[in-house]
């Protein structure tokens, strides 16, 4: 463990593993940071973490200086109630390019199972994610986000998208009680409340999101807000509270060119 807290912390690595490792009580489980590479973390048990139980965390708007890694078949859960805000996750993945999550159980955290803020040519696969969003709300249990830099223009946010924020995937994840915390109108704290399962926030574009079951969600299965040619298709999304599926254009930000089809809705009664 070293000055910072993390359990495992590494910069300018490549080709490290580590592998059936029992992490727990530190800020984070494993950090991969600048200028890392093709690093796997495997079959490690993570819990009691006060932040992420992985990050994976770039620091330039280059995604290749870090970039390959995998976490696989890791058990992540009861994490992140030290730090609880907006960016938390079981696994937490910011600029980069590459990346694998498969075959992870992820459960009980105040914010989601795995993020991405900005990367391209990610996976998130085979996992089972459930019960997340313990305290916030407007998340989901896998959530990704492109506007990361709010100084820049939209036109310049959409450049920057196909060399940056294209062609990652999810599927064949098995997702359920998304979680959330709000408050109602009368001040009574209201769970859960304004969550989906897979929510692709402010203009992710040129995502698969494919074969994963999702269900026993607030808002639905899947969001998309803003956002152009992504696929969502053979989901089976049921049991939505509200909803089942969302597409919400953003104003000022182009939605277009997505495609929705082959899915499975199930639900039973009003208000969904």
């Amino acid at each position: 463990r070293d000055f910072r807290g993390r359990a495992v912390f590494m910069t300018g690595a490549k080709g490290c593993v580590v592998a059936r490792c029992d992490l727990r009580n530190a800020e984070v489980g494993v950090f991969l940071g600048d200028d890392t590479h093709d690093c796997q973390i495997r079959g490690c048990d993570i819990t009691q973490t006060q932040g992420d139980g992985v990050s994976i965390l770039g620091t330039s708007t280059d995604h290749e200086r870090v970039s390959g890694h995998v976490v696989d078949n890791c058990y992540i859960w009861d994490f992140g109630w030290g730090r609880i805000h907006n960016r938390c996750g079981g696994v937490y993945m910011h600029r980069c390019a590459r990346c694998r999550l498969t075959h992870n159980h992820v459960h009980d955290g105040p914010r989601y199972a795995l993020a991405m803020d900005v990367g391209n040519d990610c996976e998130f696969a085979y996992n089972h994610c459930h019960h997340v969003n313990l305290v916030t709300t407007d998340g989901g249990i896998i959530e990704a986000a492109t506007a990361l830099d709010w100084s820049l223009s939209v036109e310049q946010q959409r450049e920057r998208h196909r060399p940056h924020n294209w062609g990652n995937q999810v599927h064949h994840n098995r997702l359920h009680d998304s979680g959330g915390w709000q408050t109602s109108p009368a001040g009574e704290l209201v769970f859960p409340a304004f969550t989906w399962g897979i929510y692709l926030d402010l203009d992710c574009s040129g995502w698969q999101v494919h074969d994963n079951v999702c269900y026993d969600t607030v808002l639905g299965g899947f969001m998309l807000n803003g956002g152009t040619d992504n696929v969502v298709e053979n989901n089976v999304f049921a049991e939505g509270k509200q909803h089942q599926i969302q597409w919400n254009p953003w104003r000022g930000y182009v939605t277009r060119d997505n495609r929705c089809a082959r899915n499975i809705f199930a639900y039973a009664g009003r208000p969904a």
